[in-house]
């Protein structure tokens, strides 16, 4: 006989949401205190796009369970799309004080403070550390590059962008979403410093991937490398 999260989970599957919600909380009031029941219903929430209710139930599953590692990740990435920065920053601070200093909390902190010109010296800060900790981390090579395009230093960033093209690890990935994005940058900072031959080459990298690309993809990439 199935239980009321196992239904919740073949709802789940079959992206009927509500139905899937209704056996996840139906689940949660026999085990009130088991935070990944909870966590599963604010996954629930957000593949429905309910974002709000997504949060709140990320929230319960934190304060039932701090060291859950995934509602975190989510509950940041919905404060930032709900433009809830304060509680996207408190958030990531739990994070830190509960798992410590790692190079991928530290990853998607940097990426979220770009939507702050005062978290400037943060962003350093987390780059040099993702970097004492992990010299070759390309997610951290890809977010400095990003951050220095941002800031007009386009050497600096083409630079760091080569350097991601150049890795062994991804000259057989012309499909990883670290190299595309890498190559369309370089075609960007090439084209305004008018070396438009050079510019056109990246850009026929990205086509023969046939890959499309949609404005939301990067935010899509940190919750694959961070989950």
């Amino acid at each position: 006989m199935l239980t009321n999260y196992n239904l919740g989970e073949l709802y789940y599957e079959n992206k009927d949401y509500p139905k899937a919600v209704e056996h996840y909380q139906r689940a949660h009031s026999v085990f009130p205190s088991n935070a990944k029941i909870v966590y599963q219903i604010g996954l629930t929430h957000q593949k429905a796009k309910n974002f709000k209710s997504a949060c709140e139930s990320y929230e319960k599953a934190i304060s039932l369970d701090p060291k859950y590692r995934k509602p975190y990740i989510n509950a940041c990435i919905l404060f930032e799309k709900l433009d809830d920065h304060g509680k996207m920053i408190k958030t990531m601070g739990e994070l830190q004080a509960n798992f410590g200093v790692s190079s991928k909390a530290l990853n998607v902190l940097s990426v979220l403070y770009n939507n702050f010109p005062e978290k400037n010296a943060d962003i350093e800060k987390n780059f040099a550390q993702v970097s004492s900790i992990d010299p070759n981390n390309l997610l951290n090579i890809y977010n400095q590059a990003v951050y220095n395009y941002v800031h007009n230093d386009l050497d600096k960033s083409a630079q760091l962008f080569a350097k991601i093209l150049a890795d062994n690890s991804l000259k057989a990935l012309k499909t990883h979403p670290i190299r595309i994005f890498a190559e369309i940058s370089m075609s960007l900072i090439l084209e305004r410093q008018n070396q438009l031959k050079n510019a056109r080459k990246h850009l026929i990298n990205v086509k023969r991937t046939r890959v499309s690309c949609k404005s939301d993809c990067f935010r899509l990439l940190i919750v694959f490398m961070v989950s």
